[in-house]
């Protein structure tokens, strides 16, 4: 593993919404990025300064992630934001981490990967001690639901039960209508449940955050359980995306 500097070399999988919010991050720190892979498309083979909207090349070619080289990785950290399963970012964990690079993903499945994928939580693991590397997951929850939820135990004595209720508009984090369909925005309740959003992977993994408050307060967590639900207004609301009418 190379050793690691004050100033972070990094990685970037994944040239995305969140994907170029780190690249740009990483220009205004004046953090090295030495490499940066996509899926294939036409990102690929352009140069990562202008895929980030960017006036300037940076000198950095996004590579195919499929078969760019990971043999020559010179950084520290590989910033994984691809997809939320653990499942869907087994490909460039192994690739980052075979190539002696720490893990930071965005993924909410990664927060607490015993949680949500055992199996690839173990493989996640056996990586890290092969390789004497880290992995972490972190994002918009650290300070937003993880953190304020232990700060919120403080004037506490003990705790005999807890119940945690997510309400989440999903147009602050979409930048698409394409995206936001997804989540069947603006689409009859019937269709919520003929998608299988209420079954969701991604959306299932929000349960592991009153886990992670727990396990930080020093419980031992046996079972937990999650649903999830539509929600539905009476009344008209204004979207960015959606266009009135809309259905």
């Amino acid at each position: 593993m190379p050793e690691i500097t004050s100033t972070p070399r990094i990685v970037i999988y994944g040239v995305g919404q969140y994907g170029v919010m780190i690249a740009r991050l990483a220009v205004d720190k004046g953090w090295p990025i030495i490499a940066a892979f996509n899926r294939a498309g036409p990102k690929v083979g352009q140069d990562l300064g202008r895929v980030i909207g960017l006036k300037h090349d940076v000198g950095v070619t996004v590579q195919d992630c499929e078969t760019g080289d990971y043999g020559a990785l010179d950084a520290d950290i590989g910033v994984v934001t691809h997809r939320d399963l653990l499942s869907a970012n087994m490909h460039a964990y192994r690739c980052l981490m075979n190539a002696g690079l720490n893990i930071a993903c965005h993924g909410v499945q990664s927060y607490l990967p015993p949680s949500n994928d055992h199996e690839c939580a173990a493989e996640i693991e056996a990586l890290a001690q092969k390789n004497g590397v880290t992995f972490t997951g972190g994002g918009i929850w650290d300070m937003s639901r993880i953190w304020s939820g232990i700060l919120a135990t403080g004037p506490g004595t003990g705790l005999k039960s807890i119940r945690i209720s997510s309400l989440t508009d999903p147009q602050g984090q979409t930048n698409s209508l394409q995206q936001i369909k997804q989540y069947c925005i603006s689409d009859p309740v019937e269709m919520f449940y003929e998608k299988g959003i209420d079954k969701n992977k991604a959306a299932l993994a929000k349960k592991t955050i009153p886990e992670m408050v727990l396990r930080a307060l020093g419980y031992t967590v046996i079972e937990s359980t999650a649903r999830i639900e539509p929600v539905v207004y009476d009344v008209p609301v204004k979207t960015r995306y959606v266009p009135e009418g809309f259905f």
